[in-house]
Order: C-alpha cells, then structure tokens, then sequence
C-alpha cells in the first residue's frame, strides 16, 4: 500500500459515514466535508462542515520483506499515525448537539470499519475544542497504522 492510497481509504471511510448520516443530522442547514488543505469558501457560513487532517507520525523500517512475494531488495515499513477530522457547527439553538451527533457518526465510522482493506484504525475518539466565536468544534481523532513496501 502506498501513501496514497492509505489517504483515499481514510478519506472514504469518512466520507462513507458522511454522506450517509449527516444529512439527516444536519437537515436543513448546509453541510461541507472538505480534505486536508482546502479552504472553506463560498456556502452558508450556518452550515455544519468538517475537515479531514491526516498526520504520518513514523515509518520506521519494519523487516525485509518476502522476496518471493515482493522481489528481491525490498523492505517493509510500518507506517503510524493519526486522522483528525475538525468538525464545525454553526453557533445556534442545539447546533452544539448536532455537532457532536456527526463527530459521533464520525468516531463509530472508524470503530466500524477497525481495518479497511490494509489500513488499521484504533482508539477513535472526539474531543469538543472551545467555541472560536461563530463555530461549535469538535475533534475526532483516530489512530492509524498500515504498511508500505518500498
């Protein structure tokens, strides 16, 4: 598994969770999932959005790997990390529930999906940051751990 294609398995497990259940949560305001370095422009500044952050920690060498399976000279890396997907909601009547509701759908998407396809997830968790004036915000952090063969 390469970089990318660990990042493209975060992102979906997010975005799977997403698409299914914010909507419902979030109804009728407007909602934005947005990726790592993208600004929010434009919308409804009432809206609820989030943003998915990865962090890769170490990759430490991990062992050679099977030359029969991977070919000669190459190795192993463990890769560790952590996702953490910002979640904003509007600063209004129960919009601080309904903010905490979609880190929830968020934090279950990892305990759901504990491994997708070579990507382990562990200890998924939401910690709720004080207000920056016009957002309710929340943090769902999760671990993460896969391997690359380089």
């Amino acid at each position: 598994m390469t970089d990318a294609e660990a990042l493209a398995s975060i992102i979906t497990t997010v975005q799977t969770a997403w698409m299914a259940d914010v909507p419902a949560i979030a109804d009728p305001n407007p909602y934005t999932l947005l990726r790592a370095g993208k600004e929010r422009t434009g919308g409804n500044p009432a809206g609820y959005w989030a943003r998915i952050v990865p962090t890769i920690v170490v990759q430490p060498l991990a062992s050679f790997a099977d030359e029969n399976t991977f070919g000669a000279h190459k190795k192993r890396y463990q890769t560790y990390g952590f996702v953490t997907v910002q979640v904003f909601a509007p600063k209004s009547f129960g919009s601080d529930t309904k903010g905490r509701q979609i880190g929830e759908v968020i934090r279950d998407a990892f305990r759901a999906d504990g491994q997708r396809g070579d990507v382990g997830y562990s200890n998924s968790r939401i910690n709720r940051l004080p207000d920056d004036g016009g957002s309710w915000r929340f943090n769902v952090i999760c671990d993460f751990r896969y391997d690359t063969i380089g």
